[in-house]
């Protein structure tokens, strides 16, 4: 009985460790996540990661594009919210060529490469990258066509 409380203490103590991420430091996103948005009007992905020493988690977002639903056809959109913040909208274009924003004075970085199918026109998938001060936050495989979801940009 007298070893019980030291024991379970320890334990305890390494298990909140443990959930609150003090025990890791690693710089490296977790694995590039793939979304599919030929199914869904909006899909997304969620990562963490130390930026200067500092957790930070962002979600990234993508839609496919919104015709069946207005009538209009508009390019589909890419989102990123940093810790659950307002959301940085870009267009697939403009995200294809790579956009700068600012947050809360740091520089984030929404870059995204495209993948062309066989008609070498339309897009099928692309990969999407976001970097805050030039360090990796989240990334995704975005797939906008059924059955491209192991295509390698």
């Amino acid at each position: 009985m007298f070893y019980t409380k030291p024991v379970a203490i320890i334990g305890l103590t390494a298990l909140i460790s443990g959930l609150y991420g003090c025990s890791s430091s690693s710089t490296q996103p977790a694995e590039t996540a793939e979304l599919n948005v030929w199914n869904e009007p909006m899909n997304c992905v969620t990562g963490a990661n130390y930026i200067d020493g500092k957790q930070v988690a962002g979600t990234l977002c993508a839609t496919r594009d919104f015709g069946a639903y207005s009538g209009k056809t508009t390019e589909p959109q890419i989102y990123f919210s940093p810790n659950n913040e307002q959301a940085i909208q870009k267009s697939a274009s403009d995200a294809a060529d790579g956009t700068l924003s600012q947050w809360k004075g740091n520089q984030v970085l929404l870059k995204c490469d495209e993948t062309l199918g066989a008609d070498y026109k339309t897009v099928v998938n692309r990969l999407c990258r976001v970097s805050i001060n030039n360090q990796p936050l989240v990334s995704a495989h975005i797939n906008y066509v059924r059955g491209n979801e192991d295509l390698e940009p």
